[in-house]
């Protein structure tokens, strides 16, 4: 089955949360917290009949120093730059979470998104644990018009099969794959660019 770009269902009654796991937040700052151990349990499953094929996320592109820098297509304040912008910062997750990481999650996610801050404090005590794998693939994004107050973008893809592992290679723990998963991601516009201030699962 594939992933479909769905139609924005954006108002309060239309876009609700299936199932929370402790990794994932409404979009208003909640109280989930994040086991140490819990990396891999990031989202529950989204199914569909057909769709347009998912597009690969955009190449993330370092200085010399390592730091992620937001790629050129992603920098304006309209649609498909935010829709590039997505795809961007779930490429970085997937970089944070394989290198045991938090600091690529808190640059580019507003402070009040707790979800986020569950990431990033989860990596922060897990750092000789490391996911070997992509924790989040072929991810498609549906971002409609841009909200100066906040806007609500779909991100469907699927988690495949990794493993948990330490820094010298030891295996912790193979973790199947979650199937699909479907978030609702707010993203604020901001001076310096684009954050992420909520994750919630969708319908």
């Amino acid at each position: 089955m594939g992933l479909v770009r769905r139609r924005f269902l954006w108002s309060t009654g239309q876009v609700r949360a299936v199932r929370f796991l402790a990794t994932v937040e409404q979009v208003r700052p909640g109280t989930a917290t994040l086991p140490v151990a819990a990396l891999a349990l990031l989202a529950t499953t989204s199914c569909s009949s057909s769709g347009a094929q998912p597009t690969s996320l955009p190449r993330i592109s370092t200085t010399s120093t390592a730091t992620p820098t937001v790629p050129p297509q992603a920098t304006a304040n309209t649609s498909l730059a935010l829709d590039a912008f997505v795809r961007f910062y779930f490429a970085l997750l997937n970089v944070a979470f394989s290198t045991s990481d938090a600091s690529v999650v808190r640059r580019w996610s507003d402070p009040i998104c707790q979800t986020c801050n569950n990431y990033a404090k989860a990596l922060d005590t897990s750092r000789e644990e490391i996911i070997k794998g992509k924790t989040f693939d072929q991810v498609d994004v549906a971002a409609p018009p841009v909200n100066p107050s906040g806007t609500l973008v779909e991100v469907f893809g699927t988690i495949p099969a990794r493993k948990l592992i330490k820094r010298n290679g030891t295996v912790v723990k193979d973790l199947p794959s979650d199937g699909r998963f479907h978030f609702v991601v707010n993203v604020i516009r901001t001076p310096s660019g684009w954050l992420v201030r909520g994750i919630k699962n969708g319908d």
